[in-house]
């Protein structure tokens, strides 16, 4: 399984990567063995689900220890707080629900074989004819259990549009980064005669200090600017007070600079990772 991945990374990587479909595709250079590297017993009974809504405020997503020091992780959910409570507009679930329906499929794919799951989150691919998104089988799946509905996994990889999440406007092109030690709880709601079936959980994950500043810091400032020159945020953050607010100065503030300096040790990141964890709510495709 691991040859394969490889292999087909190697192949499709590039190509994915030059037509702006994968701007965070993977390095797999990493010879650490995964969980998901032991192959399943079985032919998985595969189910792709498309993410409706995400929430990444703590009082809904902070239960996942990502690092097993007993505590909760959640660094930029909990800035996110910060932002959101002075500045309600900046909040992430009521506005992000219309990108991820529009021109941010974003996915879940479970691999089942009897209680044994394999869970995939990636960005979906729109292929010329498709009327749905497809899973593109690149990342290390997390690993786990599905049992009377709960699914619990661990150990995975994900791709994730973190920039877009903080653009408030929502005007700027996605870029997938990647998070490492990706982990899910969800429970799995049954199809009924109105609906299809849902999934519904928290997933969190960790990702590279320099990666979360860089994407994080450019739709911070641009929110900040547009904020009025009363707003106490921009007060803080605009050093030279040009009424203007840089990506070098939100990086300069106290509370970004602790957001994203790393608080989880998770394999496979050089040294401490950022935590992010999502509330999320997902829709089975056809």
């Amino acid at each position: 399984m691991m040859a394969k991945r490889l292999i087909a990374l190697a192949h499709v990587c590039p190509i994915l990567t030059g037509i702006g479909l994968m701007a965070g595709c993977a390095d797999t250079s990493d010879t650490n063995a995964r969980l998901d590297d032991t192959p399943l017993a079985c032919r998985p009974e595969r189910t792709v689900y498309r993410i409706a809504s995400v929430d990444p405020s703590l009082k809904l997503a902070h239960v996942i220890d990502l690092d097993g020091d007993g505590q909760p992780d959640d660094a930029l959910g909990r800035a996110h707080d910060v932002i959101a409570g002075a500045e309600p507009s900046f909040a992430v679930a009521p506005r992000f629900s219309a990108r991820l329906a529009d021109d941010l499929p974003w996915l879940i794919a479970t691999d089942r074989c009897g209680d044994e799951v394999r869970v995939t989150i990636d960005e979906g691919m729109v292929l010329p004819g498709d009327s749905e998104p497809r899973m593109p089988e690149l990342l290390p799946r997390a690993v786990g259990t599905l049992r009377d509905s709960v699914l619990e996994a661990r150990d995975g990889q994900t791709h994730v549009p973190l920039g877009a999440l903080a653009d408030v406007a929502g005007t700027e092109p996605a870029r997938w980064v990647t998070g490492e030690a990706l982990t899910v709880r969800a429970t799995v709601l049954a199809a009924t005669s109105e609906r299809p079936a849902e999934l519904d959980g928290v997933f969190a994950f960790a990702l590279d200090p320099s990666v979360a500043q860089g994407e994080l810091a450019p739709p911070i400032a641009t929110f900040l600017t547009a904020q009025p020159a009363t707003d106490w945020l921009k007060a803080g953050a605009d050093g030279n007070h040009d009424g203007i607010v840089s990506e070098q100065e939100v990086a300069a503030t106290t509370p970004f600079a602790d957001a994203t300096a790393g608080d989880v040790t998770v394999p496979r990141l050089a040294g401490p990772g950022v935590s992010l964890a999502l509330r999320f709510h997902a829709v089975r495709l056809p």
